[in-house]
């Protein structure tokens, strides 16, 4: 492993169709935030977009992670392109123990019975038991489902109870010893707002969207995204 002479590192990506979506909203409270919390921000831009390759590209991100880590960076903090800070009066990284070489925010959806570590925002410390995680997902590769393949690489590197092909269901199961090393962060800094049809609920969390650290607009197609945004920003 690397030694870390870098410090903090906050990572994000996007292709083509996210582009708008992260220059014109997202990066800006990306930087503002590591300005304020002493992070050094890194974009990938990636050139492949679209349906046929998403999963593939979404599994890009543990190893774009395990790349930082390589790098020398203390501490990565991974935010998905769709996500962005409403909040600067906290960093994520300080409620991180000794004993926890990650955090990941847990998203409960009712309507689907389901409660799943949610990977659109994610803190790695660069220590052996991150190195020995990330490598793990990467054995596990690519799940099932358009929007799961990190994710649900990253559920089952938990030893998370799966549910059905379409995640209903999913919860904490047996857990395997990376559990141990896993911080719950709170709610506050991975936001998706409501439950049931996003095209609904995300045009109510134009109003309500006030308390977030981190506001995550998943589960929306990119004009989707736009839109909202506009509504709420202009």
């Amino acid at each position: 492993m690397t030694k870390s002479i870098r410090g903090k590192v906050l990572l994000t990506a996007a292709g083509p169709s996210m582009r708008q979506i992260l220059e014109g909203y997202t990066l800006p409270t990306f930087r503002r935030f590591a300005a304020v919390h002493g992070y050094e921000v890194v974009v990938v831009r990636h050139e492949v977009d679209g349906q046929g390759s998403l999963r593939e590209v979404r599994m890009l991100k543990p190893r774009l992670v395990r790349e930082q880590l390589d790098l020398g960076a203390e501490l990565v903090l991974w935010i998905d392109a769709d996500a962005m800070f409403l909040r600067f009066d906290a960093d994520p990284a300080d409620l991180l123990g000794p004993e926890h070489f990650q955090g990941l925010v847990l998203e409960r959806v009712p309507s689907r019975g389901r409660t799943n570590p949610n990977s659109g925002v994610w803190l790695i410390r660069n220590v052996s038991g991150a190195i020995e995680f990330l490598e793990s997902v990467e054995r596990i590769g690519l799940q099932p489902g358009e929007a799961w393949a990190d994710q649900a690489a990253i559920m089952r590197a938990l030893g998370w109870f799966m549910g059905d092909r379409d995640y209903a269901g999913a919860h904490a199961g047996p857990g395997t010893p990376a559990m141990l090393g896993t911080a719950l962060l709170p709610l506050s800094f991975n936001t998706r707002i409501g439950d049931g049809n996003p095209k609904q609920w995300y045009q109510k969390s134009v109003d309500t969207a006030r308390g977030p650290h981190i506001w995550h607009l998943s589960g929306l197609t990119p004009d989707e995204r736009i839109a909202v945004l506009r509504a709420r920003f202009g």
